[in-house]
């Protein structure tokens, strides 16, 4: 069921945590290139009643047959809990889906990820952040190993109210001391990265027109009404504002 990316002249788009197949159904109307749902039956029945995400945006393995049959031109992608994650490998893997989303302080046995390698997985690593005054050449992205490398996920400048702006106009007496366009346009020529900011319908057709220069794997936005420090997340509707924003310009 691997589906070819379609970027149309633009940047690949992924969005994750996607929960609902009208949802699926949307977004592929829509054009985006990668679809993600996030596996974990205990969060989903309250068995776990404090997962990271407060949300109801987890879903059953069950519920992967139908969501799946909804995907017709995206590429599908599963993120999973640790406890449960070599028995929806397995379930995923029986109906064509190879993408992976870990997050490296859950998984941190490289033997492991290897496994999976093996298994044909691509893995995508998500929470990875940067802040402004992060040195970007040694932000530890490109000193590691990757087992099974597809892309990295990476936040950037999450708690910043305006991380779009902070990243593409720095104030010019702070300039040589934060992570700048520049510092992220010679990261992506080393690693391949999915980049997360601050989208909105007045910034997005902005982005995604800058972003179209660098060598990345596309823009990344994660459905979730709760925030963090650390994640920029979106509304659905918000997202949605966002890819009309490109079809209307």
């Amino acid at each position: 069921m691997r589906k070819e990316e379609r970027s149309y002249g633009r940047q690949p788009i992924k969005v994750h945590r996607v929960a609902k197949m009208e949802e699926v159904q949307l977004l592929e109307e829509a054009g985006v290139d990668y679809i993600g749902f996030h596996i974990d039956d205990e969060a989903f029945l309250g068995i776990d009643n404090s997962p990271f995400w407060a949300d109801e945006r987890y879903l059953l393995q069950d519920q992967l047959p139908e969501l799946l049959a909804s995907i017709v031109h995206a590429r599908p992608y599963i993120e999973t809990s640790p406890e449960i994650a070599d028995n929806v490998i397995e379930k995923m893997l029986s109906y064509g889906v190879n993408l992976l989303q870990v997050n490296p302080y859950v998984f941190t046995d490289d033997s492991w990820l290897e496994a999976q390698s093996r298994k044909g997985i691509e893995i995508i690593y998500g929470n990875q952040y940067i802040v402004p005054e992060d040195d970007s050449r040694f932000l530890g992205l490109t000193n590691r190993a990757w087992p099974g490398l597809y892309g990295i996920e990476l936040q950037i400048f999450p708690s910043e109210s305006d991380a779009w702006n902070l990243l593409t106009n720095p104030s010019t007496e702070v300039v040589h001391d934060i992570v700048t366009f520049s510092d992220i346009e010679v990261l992506a020529t080393s690693i391949p990265i999915f980049i997360s900011l601050n989208y909105t319908q007045e910034n997005f057709k902005d982005i995604m027109k800058t972003l179209s220069k660098l060598q990345i794997k596309g823009l990344s936005l994660t459905l979730s009404p709760t925030q963090y420090g650390s994640f920029h997340t979106y509304e659905i509707e918000c997202l949605f504002d966002c890819l009309n924003s490109l079809a209307n310009s």
